[in-house]
């Protein structure tokens, strides 16, 4: 059984960016747990993807992308039934995007305990989760487990609650209920703005009601800020005429797990002030650069581009 530094837990995505010709559409694929594994690969961390692709060509172009990338993958490679998730994105003149999922039948990650023991959470330091998984069936199960029995272990556990992926209809009851089911386990939580009310309490008044270490809100281009307990670290956006476009949110995300990891720490408890202040920092360079890219799987920053990018930044 393997040691990584990082697991990643979740669906996987497709989105489908219009590219400025009519009907016509780019590819990009991940979603947010496979777009942080990259991003921690590429971050020269040890990582691994716990969730199942479709047995299509999506699914196998996400293997190979794994493959390419050395994540391994926990669970089978392919299930028979296709789960890959499609989403049709379209942007106004405004650059406003708006979201239409489908799921192919059968769309289930399938994932079970058996493949993610608790003998394999101790040989990892950080356990990430995306909030599509607790839709329900297996997934869900797998996922409650997995964060609970990681913090049992004392590991990092993050969540990154990405609202348009619930597949709930905007159903902001719903997805603070799925919600209540998890954060008893999660030290980092990141959020957007608009989903702050989905954690379905203030956000001071959840960081103390479920012992939550900080709750990381990305911004966009206008910035990002951390609620450290009772401080508030922010750190401004570096400006951009180019959209906030698929995979920048993950870029940052992944960066600022990558410099906690960085530090050494072991567990949430050992971090301090200056270690979000540098990882806030490290996000938003990772994600501007993403967005210099035009964002997608592909567009996710090394390590190595990161510090060059912030060294012309800063």
């Amino acid at each position: 059984m393997r040691e990584y530094d990082f697991i990643s837990l979740g669906e996987v995505l497709i989105d489908f960016i219009p590219t400025g010709r009519a009907r016509e559409f780019s590819v990009n694929f991940g979603g947010a747990p496979a777009n942080v594994a990259v991003a921690m690969s590429r971050n020269q961390f040890a990582t691994a993807f716990c969730g199942m692709v479709g047995n299509d060509d999506f699914g196998k172009l996400i293997a190979a992308t794994f493959a390419e990338e050395n994540i391994d993958f926990l669970c089978p490679e392919f299930t028979s039934e296709a789960t890959t998730t499609l989403g049709f994105v379209t942007l106004s003149d405004s650059g406003d995007r708006s979201f239409t999922f489908a799921r192919k039948p059968g769309a289930d990650m399938f994932m079970t305990k058996e493949q993610i023991p608790p003998e394999q959470i101790a040989k990892t330091k950080m356990l990430n989760a995306g909030t599509l998984s607790m839709v329900g069936g297996p997934a869900k199960e797998t996922t409650i487990y997995a964060l609970e029995e990681a913090h049992r272990q004392g590991k990092i556990v993050t969540l990154d609650l990405n609202y348009r992926d619930q597949l709930w209809d905007f159903d902001t009851e719903a997805c603070a209920k799925a919600l209540q089911n998890v954060l008893p386990y999660v030290d980092l939580l990141k959020v957007s703005e608009e989903e702050v009310s989905m954690i379905g309490m203030p956000i001071q008044e959840a960081l103390d009601f479920y012992d939550i270490k900080a709750i990381i809100e990305t911004l966009g281009a206008d910035g990002s800020q951390c609620h450290l307990r009772n401080k508030l670290l922010k750190q401004e956006g570096i400006k951009t005429q180019v959209i906030d476009t698929t995979g920048a949110g993950d870029a940052f995300w992944g960066a600022f797990l990558a410099e906690i990891l960085r530090t050494g720490k072991s567990n949430v408890q050992e971090l301090v002030e200056t270690d979000f202040v540098n990882a806030l920092k490290m996000g938003a360079v990772s994600g501007y650069y993403c967005v210099q890219q035009k964002g997608a799987i592909e567009s996710l920053p090394t390590y190595s581009e990161i510090i060059a990018t912030k060294n012309e930044l800063f």
